[in-house]
């Protein structure tokens, strides 16, 4: 099978008690998976995901 990288832009917002957690905690943390529909997941599966950067 053929690997393409790509870049997705999104954004998310996260609702969280500062005095509890940093957002760099949450941040190593979340989950941020993409799937393959059904149709096609057969054939193409995500491999890998990472956060670039974030503001």
């Amino acid at each position: 099978m053929k690997t393409k990288k790509i870049k997705i832009v999104t954004e998310v917002e996260i609702e969280y008690n500062p005095k509890l957690i940093s957002i760099d905690d949450i941040l190593s943390e979340i989950d941020y998976s993409f799937n393959v529909l059904e149709g096609h997941a057969d054939v193409a599966k995500i491999k890998d995901t990472e956060i670039i950067d974030w503001h």
